[in-house]
């Protein structure tokens, strides 16, 4: 594989540490927030993918008919 000798890798990498490191901490305060009252959420989370299940089945149904 060649690389370009004007790229800087060790900034390719750092952004990806950075980037890497930011998603950790906002998931890890994510399931905190979850957890402060997890029976409700996971009851909310649940009924919003059923409902997203749904309207992408009708989605795919419509677009089959117009075929």
């Amino acid at each position: 594989m060649h690389t370009s000798s004007r790229e800087n890798i060790v900034s390719k990498i750092s952004t990806f540490s950075s980037g890497i490191s930011i998603q950790f901490i906002l998931d890890t305060l994510f399931c905190c927030v979850f957890e402060k009252n997890y029976d409700n959420n996971l009851k909310r989370k649940l009924n919003h993918a059923k409902q997203v299940e749904r309207r992408t089945k009708l989605l795919n149904e419509n677009s089959l008919e117009n075929y």
